[in-house]
């Protein structure tokens, strides 16, 4: 019997005679399918399929070897949806949300700093933190940063000052962890 009267497959973003295409041109072919057990499960596999051939070099059948991906899979969906709300949660949050490096410099800027400091994320991204502070608060933002990276947290929020892009100081509440 074939294959495909056993078990429903699904090949992905490629199909069955995508597949069966590059076997023939090739000689192999691999990929990632899934299909549902018989307790309705879906289950996913990473198969290879290559041509067993006589000595001739004659193809007699087709080898079908794979490996169970399961777990794996779920585990990328698991994390692709807490991302997802992650970002939603950061995108539609009031509070502005700064990700840096351990330098200050600035990896991930929600879209919320816009209607409190006028930048948009694209604006702020690899800059310092530091540049938005105001000169005579950056030693206190600074000294907090450096306590925070060195697990020695001394205060919990801080107050300073920071350069919105009008030009104007803005008084913020900040807390960093």
């Amino acid at each position: 019997r074939q294959l495909g009267d056993i078990l429903r497959l699904d090949y992905g973003s490629s199909r069955s005679e995508q597949s069966a295409a590059e076997l023939n041109e090739k000689g192999f072919w691999q990929g990632e399918i899934s299909f549902f057990n018989k307790q309705g499960i879906k289950k996913y596999a990473l198969h290879t399929a290559s041509f067993l051939l006589n000595e001739a070099g004659q193809r007699l059948a087709i080898i079908i070897t794979g490996k169970d991906i399961t777990e794996r899979k779920k585990a990328e969906e698991r994390l692709q949806q807490s991302e997802l709300f992650y970002r939603t949660l950061s995108a539609n949050s009031l509070d502005g949300i700064l990700l840096t490096d351990e330098k200050g410099a600035i990896t991930f800027a929600s879209p919320s700093i816009t209607p409190i400091l006028g930048y948009s994320s694209d604006e702020v991204l690899g800059k310092s933190t530091f540049d938005y502070a105001h000169p005579n608060d950056r030693a206190l933002a600074l000294s907090a940063f450096l306590d925070e990276l060195n697990d020695d947290v001394k205060h919990k929020f801080i107050s300073v000052r920071l350069l919105k892009k009008s030009g104007e100081w803005m008084w913020c509440i900040i807390r960093g962890h």
